[in-house]
């Protein structure tokens, strides 16, 4: 069969309509008559393919085995943990063909303190058995991503009041709320690629068509890297104050800001691609584009104010960290611009037939 092969609709009954496959594929995978395929519609196209590990036992997928004995190193144990839960898996056998040491078991509960919904539901002084219990209709994608989102700006806030404040409290409270983040984005990745290997998940999350995975995917990353900044900063900000170190409150104000405004573009691209809105995107792209004159005013300004070496460099390493916020937002609100576009609109439809 070649991939251009064309085969005709046909009708069977008053409203059902069928598509034979070719033989000689339907042989390749082992399909026989009565056996289910996938279809995934993607749009204009309709892809349909076997079930994934077509013949294998579903325990086989959804239950792992790991050899504690082939982790010797540091935290080899606590990723293979990550990484099983990420692909789906349900329930993971940690098993030692002697005792799980006092580091493996450090390991394990630091694995399950971050992923949320696993939890031990047997333990031996050998074995240690892990479930997962991840429903994801209850888990709207569309809802996870906005909580991911908010987490990262509310931890942003806090670290650039501390920043001003000098306010060592706030920092602390942020650097707390990025392992919130982290168990979230965790989650976010595990439902995305089951979405990507079973289409039921993929609908249960809200989501119309795969390309909004690899969407996701890039933007929920994105969100976490904030995040991550805003950890940054607020350990920076606990540095400088241990350090006794002078940080003049014009620039630390202007700092704060900046961070505010692109804080305020970024949440129109969020909101933009949650809505569906081209035109609040389009907004958002504007408004981004603005800022990378404002960075650089106030990367000069730092070089004029601040004579200490050490603060100088931290302070610019804040602004770093702003800076790479603004390209996130900038990034959510091209996505959010292209998934409009997927679909006819009054603004872009497909070119008419001749008649």
């Amino acid at each position: 069969m070649t991939p251009s092969e064309t085969r005709k609709i046909q009708r069977v009954g008053t409203s059902t309509l069928t598509i034979s496959v070719p033989k000689r594929w339907a042989a390749r995978c082992g399909l026989e008559k009565g056996d289910p395929v996938v279809l995934e519609d993607d749009g204009e196209v309709l892809r349909i393919t076997p079930p994934p590990a077509q013949g294998m036992p579903l325990r086989s997928l959804r239950e792992q085995v790991v050899d504690a004995d082939c982790c010797e190193s540091p935290h080899l144990l606590e990723r293979a943990i990550v990484g099983n839960y990420l692909l789906g898996r349900e329930r993971l056998v940690i098993r030692s063909s002697r005792h799980l040491s006092a580091g493996h078991q450090r390991e394990i509960q630091d694995a399950v303190r971050g992923l949320m919904g696993l939890g031990v539901i047997e333990e031996s002084p050998t074995t240690v058995i892990l479930q997962a219990s991840i429903d994801p209709s209850k888990y709207p994608m569309d809802t996870l991503m906005r909580r991911l989102f908010a987490l990262g700006v509310t931890m942003v806030r806090g670290a650039m009041r501390a920043l001003v404040e000098r306010d060592r409290e706030l920092a602390e409270e942020a650097i707390h709320r990025e392992e919130d983040a982290d168990q979230m984005y965790w989650l976010i990745l595990r439902l995305l690629l089951t979405a990507q290997m079973e289409d039921p998940v993929r609908e249960k999350l809200g989501m119309r068509n795969r390309m909004w995975i690899v969407g996701y995917r890039l933007i929920s990353k994105e969100f976490e890297s904030v995040a991550d900044h805003a950890e940054d900063t607020a350990r920076t900000v606990i540095h400088l104050l241990e350090a006794g170190k002078a940080l003049p409150n014009g620039v630390t104000k202007s700092f704060y800001q900046l961070s505010e405004k692109v804080l305020e573009a970024y949440a129109s691209g969020v909101n933009a691609l949650l809505a569906g809105d081209f035109a609040m995107a389009n907004a958002a792209i504007d408004l981004q584009e603005g800022f990378p004159a404002e960075l650089a005013a106030l990367q000069r300004r730092l070089f004029q104010e601040v004579g200490d070496a050490e603060t100088l460099v931290h302070l610019t390493r804040i602004l770093w960290g702003i800076e790479r916020i603004n390209d996130y937002a900038h990034s959510v609100a091209v996505i959010a611009t292209n998934r409009y576009l997927e679909h006819p609109s009054n603004l872009s439809q497909p070119t008419k037939p001749a008649k």
